[in-house]
């Protein structure tokens, strides 16, 4: 199974899901406010580490 990691990122909150190709959610989070300016930054790249980290096992998925 393939799978699509989706990002929404906001001031507040940043929420992200890792959904398959069938639709149906595998894994899902939510994290502190992050926005596309940070991405830059070491603080932006930490976070977007944090949610690939969290979700390692997951990314074992073969297409």
């Amino acid at each position: 199974m393939c799978a699509t990691l989706g990002i929404d990122a906001g001031g507040s909150q940043t929420r992200w899901a890792l959904v398959g190709t069938d639709q149906t959610v595998i894994a899902q989070g939510r994290l502190g406010g992050f926005g596309a300016l940070q991405a830059g930054n070491e603080s932006g790249q930490r976070k977007i580490n944090d949610i690939l980290a969290m979700n390692w096992h997951v990314w074992e998925l073969q297409c």
